[in-house]
């Protein structure tokens, strides 16, 4: 009861004034926009392209915008379960749709060239993404203790974002429930008194110091160690004995259904999804290239051993909301504390 009592006292009191706070606190990001020599679509290629996705609009869109802009091509969202046969020809996202339509055996000539463990019979990993804890350094001096001792010495101290409103936590969260139970989601949600509802302000909260150590996806931190915040990034496990792998990993993935309108438009996004124009303008978002990757960028990956790929399930992720909102916002509190929508 002293975790409950905790939350409700925080959460009703701090919310409102943080979320003024927050709002305004960090610039919209402005994508960059490609160089002139890249390769644009061929005119005799029809321009629209519908694309399926399970990504977030914030993290998918500019993505899309940048592809957009290099190819020439008209790229359209949709984020619809259950789109009938021919209405969409391109799937980009993190976890392979709940129904999966026969896949074009497509062989894309960029993607020949490349490592064959990123593309296989259609489907092709476009970008990787792993799991963090992040720690502001002018708190702590040994960041893995300190993620060691995460569930027991730091109560109070952490944040992370709520798993409702963000695709690729979610994924997280439901990984460790698969691998340890729900135990771990209890003992995350008795450490962590705020759930942030924004990328931003969970940036914003640990840039600040208002928590000097957050849970999140690596790259929703690479803006701000590169604006120079003094934070560093763990891959360790929340305690060997007990959680000896905790770091998940998830891969986007892009395929072309067999019954999609526009097939050329879409092999043309999975040849530029392939090219270094494209994988090089990932380092500037969330995620993570797979393929031209900088040489500070891969010194700075994970250890393979503490590495647990994600797991998708679309009617596991489901009963998996219902769970963490049960175990987040127990009987008792989950009236008085407004609930993720």
């Amino acid at each position: 009861m002293k975790f409950f009592n905790l939350c409700f006292l925080v959460c009703v009191i701090t919310v409102p004034a943080w979320g003024i706070v927050l709002a305004g606190s960090r610039p919209k990001e402005q994508e960059s926009a490609p160089p002139e020599d890249t390769q644009k679509a061929l005119p005799s290629v029809r321009k629209n392209v519908a694309v399926l996705t399970d990504l977030d609009d914030p993290l998918i869109a500019p993505i899309i915008d940048f592809i957009d802009t290099a190819t020439g091509l008209s790229l359209s969202l949709s984020k619809e379960k259950h789109l009938p046969d021919g209405q969409y020809d391109l799937y980009m996202g993190a976890c392979t749709p709940e129904h999966i339509p026969a896949i074009s055996d497509y062989r894309s000539p960029v993607w020949e060239k490349t490592d064959s463990s990123f593309h296989r019979q259609g489907v092709f990993v476009w970008a990787q993404w792993h799991s963090s804890v992040a720690i502001n350094t002018l708190f702590f001096d040994d960041r893995e203790i300190v993620v060691s001792r995460l569930l027991t010495e730091y109560t109070g101290k952490l944040t992370t974002l709520n798993p409702i409103h963000d695709s690729l936590m979610l994924l997280v969260f439901y990984t460790l429930a698969e691998i340890y139970g729900n135990e771990i989601i209890e003992e995350l949600c008795g450490v962590v008194p705020i759930f942030q509802e924004e990328r931003n302000s969970l940036a914003f909260s640990i840039e600040s110091g208002q928590y000097p150590i957050a849970l999140g996806i690596d790259g929703y931190f690479r803006k701000s160690i590169s604006e120079g915040y003094p934070l560093e990034l763990s891959y360790a496990p929340f305690g060997e004995d007990k959680y000896p792998r905790t770091t998940v990993r998830g891969e986007n993935i892009a395929f072309i259904p067999d019954h999609a309108r526009n097939i050329q438009g879409a092999k043309h996004v999975i040849d530029f999804l392939g090219d270094e124009i494209f994988q090089r303008h990932l380092e500037g978002t969330c995620f993570t290239p797979v393929l031209h990757r900088c040489e500070e960028r891969e010194d700075s990956s994970p250890r393979t051993g503490n590495v647990i790929p994600a797991k998708c399930s679309a009617p596991g992720l489901e009963e998996f909301k219902k769970l963490w909102l049960e175990t987040a916002y127990p009987e008792g509190v989950k009236n008085l504390i407004p609930q993720p929508e």
